[in-house]
């Protein structure tokens, strides 16, 4: 499922970096073809998350939220 794929991404950059505000290190269109879907389908998963209150993000910047 893509959202546990992005999940475990941002879980893994939050823990690298040190801190719930990640910069993602790669453009949304690497991520998304790292992930194997289109970078629609990634930006249209990160809206949901959003919507859900599971992050906020602009560019390349998310925020967790919540403690996931």
């Amino acid at each position: 499922c893509l959202r546990e794929k992005i999940l475990i991404y941002l879980k893994h950059q939050s823990f690298k970096q040190k801190r719930d505000l990640i910069v993602l290190p790669v453009s949304k269109t690497i991520l998304a073809s790292s992930f194997g879907v289109a970078r629609t389908s990634l930006s249209r998963e990160l809206q949901k998350m959003e919507q859900e209150g599971l992050i906020t993000f602009t560019n390349r910047q998310i925020k967790l939220t919540l403690n996931m």
